[in-house]
């Protein structure tokens, strides 16, 4: 087996972004506790909607791309380094002399293009190193690759993991010309790099490969939500024909922390009381308020947040403290977002109690 001489160059890192807000701090915070899991996004690599050389490639879904170097071996058995030769190939309207590629549902698939030959796409027949590197690390799960000879029987794939010197080794067993068969990773995770070394007995080694597949880690799911009205009914406070409240409510402790909060454009009204007023007229302002408080206290109560749910509630945050203006449209808007999320139709759920 040949070795692959290549390394790790740099690992990938995700990056936070924190807003200048000391209560979306708060926010944020809340949302990483109590931990019930996290989902995944899933994608695939089709190499669909591209031709001639590729040097990148983004996944179908659009959640990762993925940069391309398909290095070729010469006649001599001596890998070209400073030559990526990644190309498409069509499976179902073979070119050169890769009738051994075709396939009837295939479409696309990726090669390394032989050397000396550039009329069209055919695969390099001495050999091939293909070396596909994430933007970001991925859980790989499968891939499908296409025409392993029996005497092309030293082909292996090298899945590189963030943190770990030594890749994990896959052979990649011979099935013969035409035949397609799917490689199951199982799922490895912190994938940063993928290699596929074609070789043989001899000066001898091609394939193509095909819908790489794998996921990202998704938002973390903590919790559960509540409506606006629980909110309101659970803030030990109903409003008399005087305004005072006469505590007769039931209370739940998330509250300790907001009994005070206001709201700029609503005056002095603190969130009990805001959470009792009537939008008359349609009220967009107090529609919306009613909302951002019950996603803040949502999220005090340690329900998980998803991005554009937060993204709208940094908004409502900025209009409603006066801090920018929104038209009617655009208030009414974070408000059904925010609604949605306090229902349960986005984020964690809806709380069964």
């Amino acid at each position: 087996m040949k070795r692959f001489n290549g390394k790790l160059m740099a690992l990938c890192a995700a990056a936070l972004v924190f807003y200048g807000c000391e209560k979306e701090d708060d926010l944020l915070d809340s949302a990483k506790t109590d931990n019930q899991g996290t989902t995944e996004e899933c994608d695939v690599i089709t190499f669909e909607g591209y031709s001639g050389y590729v040097d990148q490639v983004t996944s179908e879904g659009g959640l990762v791309t993925v940069n391309l170097a398909g290095l070729a071996r010469n006649e001599n058995d001596v890998l070209v380094e400073d030559d990526n030769r990644a190309m498409i190939f069509d499976s179902e309207n073979w070119t050169g002399d890769d009738d051994d590629l075709a396939t009837t549902d295939w479409g696309n698939v990726l090669i390394t293009q032989q050397l000396g030959f550039e009329s069209e796409p055919n695969d390099n027949q001495w050999g091939a190193d293909m070396r596909i590197t994430f933007t970001e690390a991925v859980t790989l799960e499968s891939m499908r690759i296409l025409d392993i000879d029996p005497y092309e029987n030293d082909s292996w794939a090298f899945v590189y993991v963030a943190g770990q010197a030594d890749p994990i080794e896959v052979y990649l067993e011979p099935h013969g010309d035409n035949v397609g068969f799917t490689v199951d990773f199982g799922g490895i995770e912190n994938v940063v790099k993928l290699v596929l070394v074609y070789d043989g007995d001899g000066p001898y080694g091609s394939g193509a490969v095909d819908d790489i597949r794998f996921c990202i880690p998704g938002e973390e799911v903590t919790g559960c939500t509540r409506t606006q009205g629980y909110w309101k009914t659970h803030s030990g406070y109903k409003p008399k024909g005087n305004g005072n409240g006469n505590g007769n409510t039931k209370y739940d402790d998330t509250w300790d922390a907001y009994l005070n909060s206001t709201l700029t454009r609503l005056g002095s009204a603190t969130y009990r009381e805001i959470l009792w007023m009537e939008p008359r007229g349609g009220n967009a302002d107090i529609i919306l308020a009613h909302q951002f408080i019950a996603a803040e206290l949502n999220v005090a109560a340690g329900a998980s947040i998803p991005q554009d749910v937060l993204n709208a509630w940094l908004a409502a945050q900025a209009y409603l403290n006066g801090d920018t203006t929104a038209t009617r449209e655009q208030i009414l808007m974070w408000a059904e977002i925010l609604d949605d999320y306090n229902n349960g139709l986005t984020g964690p759920g809806h709380c069964d109690d």
